[in-house]
């Protein structure tokens, strides 16, 4: 384990927490092919695989991705959490089929006065190795599997207001629709 400010470490997803994917990605889609697709699945069925690939393929390369901006909530709240948890960015991101991204994406974050004390893959060599995680923050159930199998809670963000825990009960799951609700359970 790596030595830490703090004891306890808190997990945090990039693109759907940080920033406001798929918002954000779609908007590019859009501007790229002059459309107005409403969801990524709608996008990919309309546009077909390889085409949909090319597109995130120049969304990753072309720096888009690392002009957005954070907003100033989403900072404040992850700069708290930073004073009294060491504060884990850990992101799907394909770090190793874009060799340049971790240095942008740390450059991003640090334009974006984010606090935190690791940036790395999520994946669970990575979980384990951080075993004093208390919990994870995502957007995404099917990212958060991994936490929940190692019996760490994880806080969904969902703008759904309708969603529940179908397809994963009884775990240490808890449905958010905003990065702010997350300060009620400290």
């Amino acid at each position: 384990m790596n030595s830490f400010r703090k004891k306890n470490c808190i997990s945090i997803d990039i693109d759907g927490v940080l920033n406001n994917y798929p918002d954000c990605w779609l908007l590019y889609i859009n501007q790229c092919k002059k459309t107005n697709f409403k969801s990524k699945e709608d996008a990919l069925t309309s546009l077909g695989r390889q085409v949909y690939d090319e597109i995130k393929h120049n969304y990753r390369t072309s720096g888009y991705k690392y002009s957005l901006n954070i907003d100033d909530n989403t900072r404040g709240l992850v700069n708290e959490i930073y004073k009294n948890y060491n504060v884990l960015i850990m992101t799907t991101r394909p770090f190793d089929d874009y060799p340049e991204m971790y240095n942008l994406t740390e450059k991003w974050l640090s334009s974006n006065s984010i606090k935190y004390d690791m940036l790395m893959s999520k994946s669970e060599k990575n979980i384990k190795k951080n075993q004093n995680i208390k919990f994870h923050i995502d957007d995404e159930l099917e990212h958060c599997k991994i936490y929940l199998k190692l019996g760490i809670k994880c806080f969904l963000i969902s703008k759904d207001k309708t969603k529940t825990k179908k397809g994963w009960s009884g775990q240490n799951i808890i449905y958010i629709h905003n990065l702010n609700q997350v300060l009620n359970y400290f």
